[in-house]
């Protein structure tokens, strides 16, 4: 189950991209989730399987110590995290999917939250997919940093935003989890 943000992305991304499976950047209406700006980055693609930050929100650049403009994606993760996570980008990329990456960030310190990234493709004004929209999701409260930048992300698991399967929703009547 992914958090609430990463699931209203995914479902602007598949209202904007429509029928044609992905997003043209030209096309891209950011207002239905203009309150994530801050998280939201755009990742390019160059060959041979780099991913340039093409813009990055205050909370990434501020999580990161650093405009991150330019630099590589993958350069934020440790070696078995960037083995694992560019064939999973570029899958994403070829089949037009949406890809969510579940993520441990880790201060010099010792220091750790969770993260849920989203990646959806865009395509340029040639059809082919040269982006990535992303969001950066905490998933627990960033205090826990303490005010330290993330020095690495590691990933815990790799998982595709499209989904046919019913998303789980819960209720509670009196305060008692029910469903």
């Amino acid at each position: 189950m992914f958090h609430s943000n990463t699931e209203l992305l995914i479902d602007c991304w598949r209202a904007q991209a429509g029928p044609r499976g992905v997003l043209p950047r030209a096309a891209l209406d950011i207002r239905p989730f203009a309150a994530l700006a801050p998280q939201l980055v755009i990742v390019g693609l160059r060959p041979p399987g780099s991913f340039p930050f093409r813009l990055v929100g205050g909370l990434v650049a501020d999580l990161c110590g650093r405009g991150l403009v330019g630099e590589d994606l993958l350069s934020l993760f440790g070696l078995a995290s960037r083995t694992e996570l560019r064939p999973a980008l570029e899958t994403a990329r070829r089949g037009r999917i949406t890809l969510v990456a579940v993520a441990t960030g880790r201060t010099l310190c010792g220091q750790t939250a969770d993260l849920q990234l989203l990646f959806a493709p865009m395509a340029g004004p040639n059809g082919q997919v040269d982006r990535f929209l992303g969001l950066y999701q905490p998933i627990e409260p960033l205090v826990r940093l303490r005010g330290e930048r993330l020095s690495e992300i590691t990933l815990k698991s790799l998982h595709p935003g499209e989904t046919d399967i019913p998303r789980l929703r819960l209720a509670a009547l009196n305060g008692r989890q029910i469903a």
